[in-house]
């Protein structure tokens, strides 16, 4: 989850030069099943130049499975 917010913040325009990871927080449900597909969501939480914040969630047949707070300076 985090690879996945990394990429779309070195995307970013205004994230490109937050290329530090400070912190991240990550929140586990209900297993993930590797055959069965599952579904990433990034939402922008806070995007600042002092610091921004992403939340990425992730999602099986449609139930919550992950979610993780990602924190870059």
């Amino acid at each position: 989850m985090t690879k996945y917010a990394h990429h779309h913040a070195s995307q970013h325009p205004e994230l490109q030069n937050q290329v530090d990871l400070r912190y991240s927080e990550v929140h586990f449900y209900r297993p993930i099943f590797a055959s069965t597909p599952i579904t990433l969501t990034l939402r922008e939480v806070h995007i600042a130049k002092e610091g921004s914040t992403l939340h990425v969630e992730s999602h099986q047949n449609g139930k919550l499975t992950t979610s993780a707070y990602i924190r870059y300076v």
